[in-house]
């Protein structure tokens, strides 16, 4: 409030006397009666508040300002549209609840609930964006011989301690500390030293690009021949 941090009263007390009186005197005053509420909240006498999902959106627009330099209004809108409508969403399902107080059982209800409308048919399981990728070295060799992928995994968390224990039982780790993610730092790393492209290394990764994103990107062929180059 008025530019100052939250503190409860005990802490306040603890304040050096210059901080107490700044608070004091930032306290509105009409007619030389202080607000009580102002006056409670900035000395700590009322409880600390409680931050719910819809104040979080409203302090991410905040903490994420610097995303919005240079949008136009129509690429402001469209960038704010998705979060905003994740938010009613889980709002619609879940109440405006204290982050606190979120508990698993909101977390199950929410996941229950796009469950169902995938089942009445109202969104598709895949109606998230995927990005293509090319299958190129070992990677190509493994689906040559599994065409169908690995279905068992596709829905499961178990296959990141499945191959570390495959890799661990066969002596196949370079230390203890490597594990089947690092895979993902020394693509990174082959990508880094060839030179490509952040926005290619990134629809590579399926991650989200830190800006407005122009254009259809690199076509297939063109990825698969930057990454043919760092193959194995």
């Amino acid at each position: 409030m008025r530019g100052f941090r939250y503190l409860d009263a005990g802490s306040v007390a603890t304040l050096p006397v210059e901080d107490v009186v700044e608070r004091v005197e930032a306290i509105h005053a009409a007619a030389n009666q202080p607000d009580a509420i102002e006056a409670a909240a900035l000395l700590g006498i009322v409880p600390e508040p409680r931050i719910t999902v819809s104040k979080v959106l409203e302090l991410y627009w905040t903490l994420a300002r610097k995303k919005t330099f240079g949008k136009s209004k129509d690429q402001l809108r469209r960038w704010e549209a998705p979060r905003n409508k994740a938010i009613r969403n889980f709002v619609s399902v879940v109440g405006d609840k204290e982050i606190a107080n979120i508990a698993r059982d909101d977390m199950l209800d929410f996941r229950q609930h796009w469950l169902e409308r995938i089942e009445a048919g109202e969104v598709t399981a895949n109606s998230a964006n995927k990005d293509l990728i090319p299958l190129i070295g070992v990677s190509l060799e493994a689906f040559k011989e599994f065409p169908e992928g690995f279905p068992r995994y596709r829905d499961s968390a178990t296959l990141s301690a499945t191959v570390n224990k495959f890799l661990r039982s066969n002596g196949l780790l370079e230390t203890p500390r490597h594990s089947f993610y690092s895979l993902r730092h020394s693509f990174e790393d082959r990508m880094l030293a060839a030179g490509i492209d952040d926005r290619i290394r990134r629809d590579l990764f399926g991650q989200r690009l830190d800006r407005e994103r122009y254009g259809k990107g690199a076509s297939l062929e063109n990825v698969a021949e930057l990454v043919r180059g760092i193959a194995f």
